[in-house]
């Protein structure tokens, strides 16, 4: 089942602390009972027993190492249920078990306010378990057990922070840094450091959160576990970068470690930053005119507005269409620009343009000095487009023209094909 992060929250804190560090420590074992009295529980059921697992003491700390209030240690539990949902329960912890010199649970008390209802395996079956301030929640130091005798544990509050650090100190201590990355990256790598106690094999879960940058759009953030070897002092989680081509301001997001297994977290959480690699685009950012464009980052004024369509060859009134709805006429390519257009190419258009002319008949586009405009002259061409060549120089009808030769086109009896 997927989990779900509920934060049942009155206050972090019962006082107002200058928070720099989440210091998070990891419990193997503990138990869940009602709390019968200042320094005693009963009726407790073993967290393992009922399905309850990943338990850790969370405290948002201005020192590396937890600090506490009077006699208590204010911070926060998390756990997951049998059901698969993760919990985080503010409150306190109050007490420790067993009496003497050598305790391996610290005793969590909830806030006032809290109620909670979570899920545990009891009896062979699923049942609901309300935690509140008549509850307790023991968390037992990796590595150590805790009896339960009839249901009931004892203790009491001697020395609890110094017991508390003191485990927190023999853990390996998980940190993770921001950074930031190019968009044309590929991967951001994320390097997760462990310092401290290195003899045993250690995960940490982590997990991300969009802050501006998007997950799929800006970056590829999948939930998974990172493992450290006995003597490994880093791990890199590799984080994939989308480059989408198109200018944005610089973004974050976050990753969340989660559940270290022994290991404490100092911080668990980083920022990666995402510099955009592309130029800033200018033009209509407003979505009402014709022009607006959605890659624009700022607007420089350019932006067209719907207007009455005009003979101008421009979309004036954003329909998607040039100068739809007006009078076409029939123009006809004009290469040569000699007002003569070529009627085999025919252009329907709402005004002259460049190269267009309203009269056909141009029988040779490429050249200027042919068309209907022109007189004809005795030179073997068809100068004036009319479909005869050198017409009017052939009087006679001997169809010899004087530039042919006939030396006389008065009299069809004399011409060179005599």
């Amino acid at each position: 089942m997927k989990k779900q992060l509920l934060i049942l929250f009155m206050a972090f804190f019962a006082v107002n602390l200058s928070s720099q560090n989440i210091l998070t420590a990891p419990f193997t074992l503990g138990f869940l009972g009602d709390a019968s009295g200042n320094n005693s529980a009963s009726n407790c059921l073993y967290i393992q027993s009922v399905g309850v697992s990943k338990v850790q003491f969370v405290q948002d700390s201005p020192q590396t190492i937890y600090v506490s209030q009077g006699n208590d240690i204010p911070g926060q539990v998390k756990l997951t249920d049998a059901s698969g949902m993760e919990y985080l329960i503010p409150g306190f912890i109050k007490w420790r078990a067993p009496s003497g010199n050598s305790p391996s649970t610290m005793i969590f008390k909830p806030n006032v306010g809290v109620n909670q209802n979570i899920v545990i395996y009891n009896n062979g079956q699923n049942q609901v378990y309300n935690i509140s301030p008549s509850k307790y929640i023991g968390l037992t130091f990796r590595g150590r057990t805790l009896n339960i005798e009839n249901g009931q544990v004892t203790g009491n509050s001697a020395s609890m922070l110094t017991i508390l650090n003191n485990y927190l100190s023999s853990l390996a201590k998980l940190t993770v840094a921001n950074i930031s990355v190019n968009e044309q990256v590929g991967n951001a790598e994320v390097i997760v450091t462990r310092s401290g106690n290195l003899t045993s094999v250690t995960t940490v879960d982590y997990s991300f959160s969009n802050v501006t940058a998007v997950n799929g759009s800006d970056f590829t953030g999948v939930s998974g576990s990172l493992s450290f070897a006995i003597g490994a002092s880093s791990g890199i989680i590799l984080v994939p970068i989308i480059d989408n081509a198109m200018f944005e301001q610089t973004e974050t997001f976050n990753i969340v470690l989660n559940n270290p297994q022994n290991a404490s977290l100092l911080g668990g959480s980083a920022i990666i930053t995402i510099l955009d690699n592309d130029p800033m685009v200018y033009g209509c950012m407003d979505t009402t005119a014709c022009n607006f464009n959605p890659c624009v980052f700022q607007d420089n004024g350019s932006c067209i507005y719907p207007t009455a369509e005009l003979c101008n060859g421009v979309d004036d009134d954003c329909d998607g269409v040039i100068d739809n709805g007006l009078a076409l006429n029939t123009y006809y390519v004009d290469q040569d620009a000699d007002g003569y257009g070529d009627l085999n190419f025919p252009i329907l258009a709402c005004q002259e343009g460049p190269n267009m002319s309203m009269t056909g008949g141009d029988c040779d586009d490429s050249d200027i000095n042919l068309n209907p405009g022109v007189s004809e002259i005795c030179n073997g061409i068809d100068d004036d487009c009319n479909g005869t060549i050198d017409n009017g120089f052939d009087v006679d009808g001997d169809n010899w023209t004087v530039c042919e030769g006939d030396c006389n086109d008065l009299d069809p009896a004399i011409n060179p094909g005599v």
